[in-house]
């Protein structure tokens, strides 16, 4: 049962402003094309609230290198691409976008970050 917590961005996700994002590969419950994502904010804590029910659309791996550029399923993007990834996963500006993947939240600079970039479909509106 994948779920997927959401502390960058919980407001755009409950808004459905954002439709993708970007996670670290995991050991179990991967994102599988045609399968649930249960979307939470606050998971693990005594706020948590459940956000969404969605179907997973896609699962791409992506790698982010400190050196400034975003590889997708194997290609180096240009620039324009880095930064339609970067806004649609929530982020204001490719700089931002590059400091929370290579320097993560305890500001440790990773050379290359690599993940999947998920995208979903909020279950309601598969059923209109």
């Amino acid at each position: 049962m994948p779920l997927m917590n959401h502390t960058a961005f919980p407001d755009m996700v409950e808004l459905g402003e954002k439709r993708t994002s970007i996670r670290a590969k995991r050991r179990q419950g991967e994102f599988k094309p045609g399968k649930p994502i249960y979307h939470y904010r606050g998971l693990r804590t005594k706020s948590c609230r459940k956000i969404m029910d969605a179907v997973c659309m896609s699962v791409t791996e992506i790698k982010i290198m400190a050196v400034g550029a975003v590889e997708l399923d194997g290609e180096i993007l240009s620039k324009a691409d880095a930064e339609v990834i970067a806004k649609s996963d929530g982020f204001e500006s490719l700089g931002a976008f590059y400091n929370y993947f290579t320097l993560g939240r305890r500001k440790r600079l990773r050379k290359t970050f690599c993940g999947n970039l998920i995208k979903w479909k909020p279950i309601k509106e598969l059923w209109k």
